[in-house]
C-alpha cells in the first residue's frame, strides 16, 4: 500500500465527517486535527474503528502516546508502517 493512498483516505474521512473543502485540509496535513477542533473525544473513537477496519491493522495503545498519530501526515506513515 502506498502513503499517498492512505493520506487521501485520512483526508477523504475528514472531508466527509467535517463537511470542510479538501483544500482546507489539504493545508492542514501536518496540524494537530485534535486542537483544530476537526475531531472529539468520541469521534476519535469512531475514526480509530474505521482506520482498523479500512485498514485491516491493529492500534496499541503507545501509538496514540505518538505525536504521529495527531495529524494526517505522521497518522498516515503509522498505518503504512502498520500495515506491512
Amino acid at each position: 500500500m502506498q502513503r499517498d493512498i492512505i493520506q487521501n483516505w485520512l483526508i477523504d474521512y475528514f472531508v466527509r465527517t467535517n463537511k470542510i473543502d479538501k483544500e482546507e485540509i489539504l493545508g492542514l496535513i501536518d496540524e494537530d486535527y485534535l486542537e483544530l477542533g476537526y475531531i472529539d473525544s468520541m469521534g476519535l473513537m469512531v475514526f480509530v474503528v474505521e482506520i482498523e477496519s479500512h485498514f485491516q491493522i491493529r492500534f496499541e495503545a503507545e501509538h496514540f502516546q505518538d505525536k504521529k498519530f495527531t495529524n494526517i501526515s505522521g497518522l498516515s506513515e503509522m498505518i503504512l508502517n502498520l500495515s506491512k
